[in-house]
């Protein structure tokens, strides 16, 4: 019992006031959570989608009302019968719930599923009310609410594939184009469905009936399972070809399902393989490819360093019983092989060389040009062509790609060519007689072969040609010299006593003559260019000769005075 004092000035003195018993309150809000008629299956799969209910009623036990603009979470998680970790199932976020006054609750519909991976077990769904601690309560023990117990079985998704029908031949030979199309299933034998949008890789390979690795043929990227159910099936269709490079044997044609791994824990990953169509019996490849050289338009002799070209007709044939792949490529190699040994001299190679679809038993005709190469070695040669020289076809008979034509070209050492270079300037107009002129000359080795001492001869001659009429002037030795390498040095021209045709003054003309002895074999081209002729004139001198008078001078012109000069 309390009393309080009346203080109101009451006639009669003060007195006591006798009050009824008062709890004192906290003045803070303290929410709880009910379930109120949850629809939950006694029994279900984890992740299969089943809706599950929970009518939840948020109330207020404390004794002061929410803020107006109050919200909270309430999440919902699976609690083990047994023990464990809760599992989140779902939070509902920002609820509104503000003004809830003290005794007041508020009914909240919340629909859940429960998420794939969930072990099999017995579980109780809890609802925990306020699970983002935004609320300042007077008891934070009271904010949750348990469902009747259900028993979860963990969901699982099981690919498998299933044969329907395959078109490819039992007995095919590889490389021959042989296709065909595989119809088949891909099955869902999990007890969930798989996730939407989820894609999946599927490969089909040859696998060899007596082991080794996979050959892979084809491989269907990307293909749509999301939402396949369980127990359901999507049928696929893919159309293979068998490559050329598959050895002979016994294979299996296998779907290999989610080859990626892109659909992820599955309920068995050990049956993602299925077999398409077994006991595929392979052959190899009949593809041979054989060369025949006609006659190649090439001197029966070429001299080394000269490059000369040659036009080679070569036909192509497959001699196998299948046909070439369409856009098969080959390269084509001419060569050269010295009679005797010594290797080839590879010449030109053909590269890319078009004999798709080429058919059994069928050739084709090319022309391939080619030039000698400048340091082929002298001696005698045969024409080969090697046809799929790089190797890109794989044939019954790799022994047989050589074809060698039957004729021989010889090819000869390099020849000297020795040239002498002009005079410069002008030659003198007139050469007197009884006169001894210094000529200065230059002469040349252009060829490609060294070459010992030789002779420069100069002739008086009434005409341009050399012949034995000519009357000698003078010489010098010339040489030893290599390719490319020059001999400069004076020649003495002896104009006295020169006697018929000479005895009168007439035209005539210097002959510079390099080889005069005709030591070097220059071939023809080589010989044609190895005289010089100067026009002049030959007069007869009665006067005393003056001493010798010199074809020289920096500028090469002729002068009057007693020193001329002639400039080779």
């Amino acid at each position: 019992m309390a009393q309080r004092i009346d203080g109101g000035g009451t006639v009669g003195g003060p007195h006591l006031e006798t009050l009824e018993p008062r709890v004192l309150l906290s003045g803070a809000p303290d929410l709880t959570a009910a379930l109120v008629d949850p629809r939950i299956p006694a029994a279900t799969v984890s992740g299969d989608g089943t809706p599950i209910v929970l009518p939840v009623v948020v109330a207020n036990d404390g004794d002061a009302a929410l803020d107006r603009r109050q919200r909270i979470d309430l999440a919902v998680v699976a609690r083990p019968l047994g023990g464990g970790d809760d599992v989140a199932v779902r939070t509902f976020e920002g609820l509104l719930v503000g003004g809830l006054r003290p005794g007041a609750g508020k009914r909240l519909m919340c629909k859940v599923t429960l998420p794939a991976g969930m072990e099999t077990g017995q579980y109780v769904l809890v609802v925990r009310v306020d699970s983002g601690g935004a609320v300042a309560e007077s008891d934070e023990t009271n904010n949750e609410a348990a469902s009747a117990a259900i028993g979860v079985t963990r969901g699982e998704v099981d690919l498998v594939g299933q044969a329907v029908r395959c078109t490819l031949p039992p007995a095919l030979v590889a490389g021959a184009g042989a296709r065909g199309a595989a119809q088949f299933v891909v099955a869902n034998d999990g007890n969930i469905a798989v996730a939407r949008g989820r894609r999946a890789d599927i490969a089909l390979v040859l696998r060899p009936d007596g082991g080794g690795e996979d050959i892979p043929l084809r491989t269907l990227t990307g293909v749509p399972l999301g939402g396949l159910r369980a127990g359901a099936g999507r049928r696929l269709t893919a159309v293979v070809q068998i490559p050329a490079s598959v050895t002979a044997g016994q294979y299996d044609l296998v779907a290999l399902i989610d080859a990626a791994d892109d659909v992820p824990d599955e309920r068995h990953e050990d049956n993602n393989d299925a077999v398409l169509a077994d006991a595929i019996a392979v052959a190899a490849s009949q593809v041979n490819l054989t060369a025949a050289v006609a006659d190649p338009s090439i001197p029966a002799e070429t001299i080394s360093g000269q490059r000369a070209r040659l036009a080679v007709p070569v036909t192509v044939t497959n001699g196998g019983d299948m046909p070439l792949p369409r856009g098969q490529r080959i390269d084509l190699t001419i060569a050269a092989r010295l009679v005797g040994g010594g290797g080839e001299t590879v010449l030109r190679t053909f590269e890319g060389v078009p004999v798709g679809g080429l058919r059994a038993g069928a050739a084709r005709r090319f022309t391939l040009a080619a030039t000698l190469p400048e340091a082929m070695a002298a001696g005698e040669y045969t024409l080969i062509v090697h046809v799929d020289s790089g190797g890109d076809v794989a044939e019954s008979d790799e022994t047989d790609n050589t074809a060698e034509h039957p004729g021989t070209w010889r090819v000869t050492p390099p020849l000297a060519d020795l040239v002498a270079a002009p005079v410069a300037g002008d030659f003198p107009a007139e050469i007197l007689s009884g006169r001894i002129y210094a000529m200065s000359d230059t002469v040349t080795n252009t060829g490609g072969y060294p070459v010992g001492q030789t002779r420069l001869a100069c002739y008086l001659s009434v005409d341009a040609r050399l012949s034995a009429d000519d009357l000698l002037l003078g010489e010098r030795v010339v040489g030893p010299l290599a390719p490319g390498e020059s001999d400069s040095g004076e020649t003495d021209l002896n104009t006295a006593g020169l006697g018929r045709p000479f005895h009168v003054s007439r035209d005539a003309f210097v002959l510079v003559v390099v080889d005069a002895g005709g030591d070097v074999d220059e071939g023809a081209a080589g010989e044609a260019n190895n005289v010089i002729a100067y026009p002049t004139t030959f007069m007869l001198d009665n006067q005393p000769p003056i001493g010798p008078i010199i074809i020289s001078g920096p500028d090469g012109v002729y002068n009057s005075g007693p020193d001329i000069e002639l400039d080779g």
